[in-house]
């Protein structure tokens, strides 16, 4: 009798391990979720929270079927506001309204040197700054 008790203490014990192994790992995943994809979190930001390394939170996305992000998601830049590219958008920001390449990237979420390139592939005249302006002056 004593053996059948333990043994079925045993099965049971695993049982319960088992379930309760099942059940922290759906409040992993969820928290993965809420944090990596919700809130936009990168695996170092998580696992810098949480004191775990960011491998180990890589896997626990492969793990859970998270799709990772891109390098561009992870950085920041979105498909969908790359306004810079928008001629029309770029010619009336920086010829209408005289913002310089540097305020235009920041509005479009890019450095100036990026706006600067779509500026010489449209064609747009770039203003001078008042470097070369200055420049100039002294080579007269």
């Amino acid at each position: 009798m004593n053996r059948k008790e333990t043994a079925k203490q045993v099965v049971e014990t695993t049982i319960a391990k088992r379930k309760a192994k099942v059940k922290q790992d759906k409040i992993l995943k969820s928290l993965l979720i809420y944090l990596y994809v919700k809130n936009k979190l990168s695996a170092t930001e998580i696992a810098g929270q949480w004191g775990f390394d960011p491998c180990w939170i890589l896997r626990l996305l492969d793990k859970y079927g998270i799709p990772s992000r891109t390098r561009a998601e992870s950085v920041g830049v979105k498909t969908a506001n790359r306004m810079y590219r928008n001629k029309k958008w770029l010619k009336r920001m920086y010829c209408k309204y005289k913002f310089n390449s540097v305020e235009i990237g920041k509005a479009a979420g890019c450095n100036g040197s990026m706006v600067r390139k779509w500026l010489n592939k449209y064609g747009i005249k770039r203003k001078e700054g008042l470097v070369t302006k200055i420049r100039r002056w002294l080579r007269k």
